[in-house]
């Protein structure tokens, strides 16, 4: 497992990659709490970058900040070579409500070419 990233001890995503000998040549998909960094996910060789942690704002006007805090703060984008998806995810972080945002489980469907 990683940290997430307020935690010092927190490894560089390519030395984890590295010290489990992660063959880059082949599919690389990256699960991570928060989209903070998507660069460290694009320079490492990631395919694909799944996220959550923002909860895309879970109460207007939430859902505006995190578009100003995050590079991608909900939904899907591309980055050099690596596919991201951040979800507003399933649960809440504090008050048990959403206003303006909708709790959803997502389902990728992933096809790699040869």
């Amino acid at each position: 497992g990683r940290e997430d990233f307020v935690f010092s001890d927190r490894l560089p995503l390519s030395e984890i990659l590295n010290r489990q000998n992660v063959n880059v040549s082949k599919p690389v998909i990256v699960l991570n709490h928060s989209p903070n960094d998507l660069d460290e996910e694009v320079n490492a060789g990631a395919d694909i970058a799944l996220y959550g942690h923002t909860h895309h704002g879970q109460a207007f006007p939430g859902n505006i900040a995190t578009r100003l805090v995050f590079e991608v703060a909900y939904g899907y984008a591309r980055k050099g070579n690596t596919h991201i998806y951040v979800t507003s995810g399933l649960g809440l972080a504090g008050p048990q409500y959403r206003i303006g945002t909708v709790s959803e489980v997502v389902v990728l469907n992933v096809k790699f070419e040869k």
